[in-house]
This record gives C-alpha cells, structure tokens and sequence, in this order.
C-alpha cells in the first residue's frame, strides 16, 4: 500500500465518521487520525517515496525543520541536512488531522518520512521516534534488520578561512624583493660615485 493510498484511506475513514449521525456529535478536530498502518515497518519504509534515516532535530528555520543526518538507510536523496515540512508538525494543527508533536531540537530521531518535493513529510502516518526511547530503539532494530546497519553521512566542514598572516605572507615576500632591489640597486650608485671620486683624486 502506497503512501497515498494509506494516507486516502485514512481520510476516508474520517469522513465516514463525520457523516454517521450521532446523537452525542465529535468536533472535527476531535477525530483521530487513521494511518491503516498495520504492516511491518520494513514494508513501510520500502515503499518507493519512503525515506528511511537517523538525525539530529534542529530549530525550525523558514526552510523547514533541519534534520543533521548521520545515518540513512533507505530511500532517494541521502543528504547531510534533510528539511522537514513543518506543517504536520504542528500537534495536530494541520487540517489535515494527521499532524503530529514538533521534534525537540538538538535530540537523536530515526524516522521513516515520505520524500515531496523540497521536504521530507513526517505526521503521525510516518514512524518515527527517539533514538533513546524504546519505540527508536525497536525501530533502528527493525530497520538494520531489514536494511543493514545504514550508510554513515559524513558531515564536510566547512573550509576554514585562510589566516591573516598567510593572506599577507605573498605581499610581504613582494615587498621583501622591492626593498631588497632597492638596496642593491643604492649599493651600486654609491659604488659608482666612490669610483668617480677616486678617478678625480687621482688626478
């Protein structure tokens, strides 16, 4: 089952919900989301728009939510950083009842998310977890047994910036040959006039 198709079929769930008559009547919001997700998680993350990866959370930027990725185990795109749409992770808030609690900053996850267009989408359908709890815990377990320990992402720094004195050692080795072209170039006048002034004396 693909991800839209769980994702529709959840929807239609809701839908039904919301047109039986009742006596006693649910706010919408109210309504829980329905992800039909009852396969292994293995099934889920080989689904061909599931991404599969072990990151750290950060701050949600304008960009999204930045994932720092360490490990990635299935899935299109590995990438140092993964952004994160930040419209399910909300609590909940998204219209679209699926929405789920926003990622601490600066903690572990392993999430299985589905790969859009510039983001990664992670709600209440997508696993994820801490990797310090016992759900993150099974899940990483789950996902090496299914795909092997993952690909280490090594994160590049950035290049450093080239130092003062290194900047400036090319002008100094310039000046240096000036000044010493400068000398040897005196050395040679003065030799010059101490010879004419000797040739006159010797007159």
């Amino acid at each position: 089952m693909t991800r839209i198709t769980r994702r529709l079929a959840g929807f239609l769930i809701v839908a039904a919900i919301l047109v039986v008559p009742t006596s006693n009547a649910t706010a919408p919001g109210a309504v829980a989301c329905s992800c039909a997700q009852t396969q292994p998680l293995a099934n889920i993350a080989a689904d061909p728009d599931a991404v599969s990866f072990v990151g750290v959370a950060g701050r949600e930027e304008a960009a999204g939510v930045p994932i720092q990725v360490n490990r990635w185990f299935r899935g299109v795109g590995m990438a140092q950083v993964v952004w994160l749409d930040p419209g399910n992770l909300q609590g909940g808030n998204d219209g679209g009842l699926c929405g789920t609690e926003p990622l601490q900053p600066d903690t572990e996850w392993v999430i299985v998310g589905w790969r859009m267009e510039r983001h990664v989408l992670v709600d209440m359908c997508s696993p994820h977890a801490r990797t310090s709890d016992a759900q993150g815990r099974q899940m990483l377990r789950d996902l090496t047994a299914a795909f092997g320990p993952g690909a280490p992402v090594v994160v590049t720094p950035p290049p450093e910036a080239p130092s003062t004195v290194a900047t400036l050692m090319p002008m100094v080795t310039a000046l240096v040959a000036i000044a010493a072209g400068m000398l040897a170039l005196s050395a040679a006048i003065l030799a010059l006039f101490a010879i004419r002034d000797r040739r006159r004396n010797a007159r």
